[in-house]
């Protein structure tokens, strides 16, 4: 902030307030597919554990999405003095997407992705039970 100004708080948002939205697409889908997975009959009420489970797998399927996200994010954000050219790898989110995949390929953007699992899975199993409970 000091270098850079408030707005350096808010560098890298791009890409995960673009991912928002078919994050949250999954979240949901991944959640009654959770769900359904669990039901012997399409009547069978679940308790709360049964719904964290639900929850969880949505987690998991979010992150498909999200980790890719985050980690754009996080280079962006963590680049020297972007008010100058001096020091900065990178100019946007795509630049940073386009720099992953040549220097390692697509596994090179998910990497970080167990760090968003270990983080996402029990937030949305807790998240997916309460809006169900609630």
């Amino acid at each position: 902030v000091k270098g850079e100004g408030f707005r350096a708080l808010y560098k890298g948002m791009g890409a995960p307030l673009a991912g928002s939205p078919p994050i949250f697409a999954l979240g949901f889908m991944g959640n009654e597919f959770g769900k359904r997975l669990q039901r012997k009959t399409p009547d069978d009420v679940l308790g709360p554990t049964k719904l964290a489970i639900a929850g969880a797998f949505s987690g998991a399927v979010a992150t498909i999405i999200m980790a890719p996200g985050e980690r754009i994010k996080c280079i962006l954000q963590v680049q020297q003095n972007s008010a100058s050219t001096v020091g900065v790898k990178y100019n946007g989110p795509v630049h940073v997407f386009k720099s992953l995949i040549a220097e390692g390929g697509i596994q090179n953007v998910y990497k970080g992705t167990v760090a968003t699992l270990a983080r996402d899975v029990p937030a949305s199993a807790a998240f997916y039970a309460s809006y169900e409970l609630l």
